[in-house]
């Protein structure tokens, strides 16, 4: 009797994934391919090739790239070619006229130049940074995608399996009910069960497919649909609980700065989130700021440059300026008087340096708080987890208990349906909370600024 029971029993002690469908499987057979559940790394890899925001971060680094180039070609000579040829109408004489020039210059003393290039590798600095903080960005928000989409296929696949147990335990009430030792209501209550089961399974699916939108959206890959994302690989979710925060960085930092995070209890968060790619973008944009205020201090600051001219002017004297040799000297120019624009425009950079200050400090914030309640919520889960899997076995006991007892007739089919039921509900609760554990393992280390294809 009830032969699937066992099933509950031994053949699911963990969760496990919803592979590719028996179509899709048929037909990659059939092509002889086949298909392999994709890792939390190669989502990665897919958003970090696809992804629309990266690429535009990819273009901000270019672009500030190219302009620390233009700033450092100020400070180099300047060449210049000036020819003109003409013909004049004149009331007293028509005559031809040719004007040519090889013009150098070359700036000796510019100090607004020399903080213009220092501005501006300072941004590509942030650049880089900020392409960074967007990859980290695109993988977390993979990462939320992918154990939601991961957590819902493993919903299907127990409901499946709660599909099968109950149409073998209707088939055994049937048989039961012919001999006459089943009345016709616990028939319709197993039904009951069925369509229960049936309904949620329609909306598992449709959240599947959702999620499966969601998550190719954050992929960058909603408009591409050559390239394919059906079943994802369980997470590798590490079995002992950290009992430490610095038991998460072993593989991310040295022994000496985990030796200095352990003497430094009081401000281990704050100089853990130092790390963060966003932080760092944000330092480096206050020393840009510092960098023009110092710049504009320089308004009224005498500049000199030195200049030089290969000259070849020719009109047979009629025009004014007929000559052929070189010139050349030093300019030097030194505003007197701008009614008051340096000390403003000293005032707008200061200002500018203490608002990117008060980011920088709302931004640790928001992260210290990130990373401690994702060590909170991940010593918690790990806590459930234990509970949840002694939970699985008393349940697991409980249904076979029952079932022994349905046998002699000393139970019943509701009592037999709350215990296949509690034993679904065991069951199900684990792959979230495997789920929620690697979830807030990735929320933390992307806190720290530590998340990368190799931690997962």
């Amino acid at each position: 009797m009830f032969t699937k029971h066992a099933l509950f029993k031994s053949i699911f002690p963990k969760p496990v994934l919803l592979h590719v469908s028996l179509m899709l499987a048929g037909l990659l057979y059939a092509f002889g391919v086949s298909a392999q559940p994709l890792k939390l790394q190669q989502l990665f890899d897919i958003a970090t090739q696809n992804n629309p925001e990266l690429s535009y971060l990819q273009a901000n680094q270019d672009l500030s790239l190219a302009k620390y180039q233009e700033s450092e070609a100020l400070l180099k000579p300047q060449v210049r070619l000036i020819s003109e040829f003409s013909y004049a109408w004149m009331e007293m004489n028509n005559f031809p006229r040719f004007a040519n020039q090889v013009a150098v210059s070359y700036p000796l003393y510019d100090p607004m130049l020399q903080d213009s290039k220092l501005i501006a590798s300072t941004q590509y600095d942030i650049e880089i940074d900020l392409l960074e903080a967007g990859r980290q960005k695109a993988w977390l928000q993979v990462s939320q995608q992918y154990f939601n989409y991961w957590k819902q296929q493993a919903a299907l696949h127990y409901l499946e399996q709660e599909k099968d147990y109950l149409y073998e335990l209707l088939f055994q009430v049937e048989s039961r009910l012919e001999l006459g030792m089943q009345d016709l209501d616990d028939m319709a209550k197993v039904q009951s069960r069925i369509d229960r089961n049936r309904s949620q399974r329609i909306e598992a699916q449709k959240r599947l497919a959702l999620l499966k939108n969601n998550l190719r959206e954050v992929l960058g890959i909603n408009d591409r649909p050559d390239i394919e994302v059906e079943a994802l690989a369980k997470p590798a979710i590490p079995q002992q609980a950290p009992l430490f925060v610095t038991d998460l960085l072993e593989d991310s930092l040295s022994k000496q700065q985990l030796d200095g995070l352990i003497q430094s209890q009081d401000q281990q968060w704050q100089r853990l989130v130092l790390g963060n790619p966003l932080v760092e973008a944000l330092q480096k944009q206050w020393q840009a700021a510092q960098q023009k205020i110092h710049q504009k201090q320089q308004v009224l600051t005498p500049k000199v440059e030195a200049f030089g001219a290969l000259v070849y002017n020719e009109s047979d004297r009629n025009f004014y300026d007929d000559m052929r040799g070189f010139r050349g000297g030093v300019r030097i120019n030194a505003p007197l008087y701008l009614g008051g624009q340096a000390s403003a425009e000293v005032a707008q950079a200061r200002a500018e340096a203490d608002k990117i200050a008060a980011l920088q400090r709302k931004q640790e914030n928001a992260l210290i708080t990130m990373a401690m309640n994702a060590w909170l919520e991940l010593q918690s889960a790990y806590e459930n987890y234990d509970v949840q899997q002694q939970a699985l076995k008393t349940a697991r006991c409980t249904l076979e208990a029952i079932e022994q007892a349905l046998i002699s007739g000393s139970s019943d089919i509701i009592e037999l349906l709350e215990a296949q039921k509690a034993v679904y509900q065991a069951q199900s609760a684990l792959p979230d909370t495997e789920a929620e554990i690697g979830l807030q393992r990735i929320k933390f280390y992307w806190a720290i600024g530590r998340l990368n294809p190799g931690i997962t």
